[in-house]
């Protein structure tokens, strides 16, 4: 399941960068914006997928903060879809 979230992630990023990026070239571990693969515009939209995909919302602080990397964004998204047992 986290390897299809990562893969989606990817995809969208690639598909975000018109050509230049490959979904391949996005490393689970490279950071977002130091690597390229997001910037001040595309980020936006990044978010609006991730809301509407997965039904988790990201702040700006968050991303900001400690969801710098595809693989974060992927372990906070299966735990924000996880239903906490308590």
């Amino acid at each position: 399941r986290r390897a299809s979230v990562i893969r989606a992630l990817r995809d969208h990023i690639a598909e975000g960068s018109k050509g230049r990026l490959r979904a391949e070239d996005v490393h689970e571990h490279g950071p977002l914006f130091d690597r390229g693969y997001l910037d001040s515009f595309s980020y936006v939209e990044f978010l609006a997928f991730i809301e509407e995909q997965y039904g988790v919302r990201i702040e700006d602080s968050q991303l900001a903060g400690h969801l710098m990397t595809i693989g974060a964004m992927a372990d906070h998204i299966l735990r924000e879809q996880t239903p906490s047992a308590e």
